[in-house]
């Protein structure tokens, strides 16, 4: 668990998944994700077991991301950790009405230098929507930068971060 100012990072419960679901179905939300498609609760059961099997594993680390008060807001998390060439990838999802109060930047700072120390990624990456103005801004504080367009989904940057050096923004701490 870490614990920031505001928020708390732990572990995405099953009992998340209506709330969840809402916030990856409103349609403002959506055009950011790749899959525009709504999803079922069936769908969003499924990524929540495959993110708390990749901690299990540890072949990933991801959090829902909870007011103070615990309610859910969001989720981020490193994924897709490819061993082979040392680099993974990060994701976020805040809800629409917690957007634009630096709850993202709050959740990215705790969690990025937690990320950078597991060991196994020379290279943090992002997939980001190019009309997602703030996700790209956000990034570039953090020390991402540009490295593609990616081929595979239209309309989405790959951004990459060396995790050799600290985050250059760091904010909240590890909880005891």
């Amino acid at each position: 668990m870490l614990q920031t100012k505001r928020l708390i990072l732990d572990e995405v419960r099953g009992s998340d998944v209506e709330t969840l679901n809402a916030i990856r179905n409103d349609p403002e939300v959506r055009i950011h994700l790749p899959t525009r498609a709504p999803e079922s609760l069936d769908t969003t059961a499924g990524l929540i077991e495959r993110m708390n099997e990749a901690n299990r594993r540890q072949e990933g680390l991801n959090f829902a991301i909870r007011l103070l008060d615990a309610r859910l807001i969001g989720f981020i998390g490193l994924w897709a950790i490819h061993p082979a060439e040392r680099w993974g990838e990060i994701g976020f999802l805040i809800g629409k009405d917690y957007w634009n109060q630096g709850y993202a930047k709050e959740a990215l700072g705790a969690s990025l230098p937690v990320f950078q120390a597991r060991g196994d990624c020379d290279e943090i990456r992002a997939v980001v929507h190019q009309d997602n103005v703030y996700s790209l801004r956000l990034l570039a504080r953090f020390g991402f930068t540009q490295i593609s367009i990616s081929g595979e989904m239209p309309g989405f940057e790959i951004h990459r971060l060396a995790t050799t050096a600290p985050a250059p923004e760091r904010t909240g701490s590890v909880a005891p």
